[in-house]
């Protein structure tokens, strides 16, 4: 038998489904926030090496050619 759509039993206690879903979307919402904070750190470090090392990198070879 379905419970009425306006069951107060049903308002009050919640479907152990919908609470595994909100855990989830928290942990997708943590694992998100980790991910761009990782991306943004090698960006970060990719573009560093990019402008500073490979620049005296190639000037260091050009002396000794």
């Amino acid at each position: 038998m379905q419970q009425p759509a306006n069951d107060e039993t049903f308002a009050n206690d919640p479907c152990i489904s919908v609470t595994l879903h909100a855990r989830y979307l928290l942990a997708l919402k943590n694992h998100r926030r980790q991910a761009f904070l990782l991306g943004m750190f090698w960006g970060v470090l990719a573009s560093f090496f990019a402008y500073s090392v490979v620049p005296r990198a190639i000037a260091l070879i050009g002396r000794f050619s």
